[in-house]
């Protein structure tokens, strides 16, 4: 598949390849695969609420369960994780800062990049924290730690400069010595 120019040849092949290997946890799914197959579900979704409702929806993501879980920890497999990080709740936020993206030119994470990494999940944690003490869901703005979440839409950015600040800093002193 083609990343440079997706077309719906692509997001067709995705999907037929998430379902012809629905029950293969082993191998890769490289990131167009997996992102084309999430896009081609994110379709079928809203075409299914808006044509059969809840029920519909419902059906969908019991047909589409095993597929996504394969691709996903396929998808774990192509940047060099373990399948089962597709069970840890946050990983994958976790792996959005993590040495897979840009700051994978650095070998030891000088201290920005690890901040920027923190800062970017901060509320994600906080909100897992709050919700463990408050009982409630993480996600529930009335019990508060829903609120934390809508912060990612200013800590993401600001972790993702601190990350980027830091990596030029490394580099720029590997390129010095």
């Amino acid at each position: 598949m083609s990343n440079k120019n997706p077309n719906s040849a692509d997001l067709i092949n995705a999907a037929k390849d998430a379902f012809s290997r629905f029950i293969d946890f082993t191998g890769v799914s490289t990131r167009p695969q997996f992102w084309y197959y999430i896009l081609t579900t994110a379709i079928a979704s809203v075409v299914v609420n808006l044509a059969f409702g809840k029920n519909g929806q419902n059906a969908l993501t019991l047909i589409t369960l095993l597929p996504t879980i394969a691709v996903s920890i396929r998808r774990m497999h192509d940047v060099g994780k373990s399948g089962w990080f597709i069970l840890i709740p946050i990983y994958n936020i976790v792996l959005l800062a993590s040495p897979t993206t840009f700051a994978a030119t650095v070998r030891k994470k000088p201290f920005l990049v690890r901040a920027g990494q923190l800062v970017a999940v901060s509320p994600i944690i906080g909100a897992f924290l709050y919700s463990l003490l408050a009982g409630g869901s993480m996600f529930n703005e009335s019990t508060g730690g829903g609120a934390l979440i809508w912060l990612l839409f200013t800590t993401v950015p600001i972790g993702l400069i601190l990350m980027a600040v830091g990596v030029t800093v490394e580099l720029s002193k590997r390129s010095k010595s």
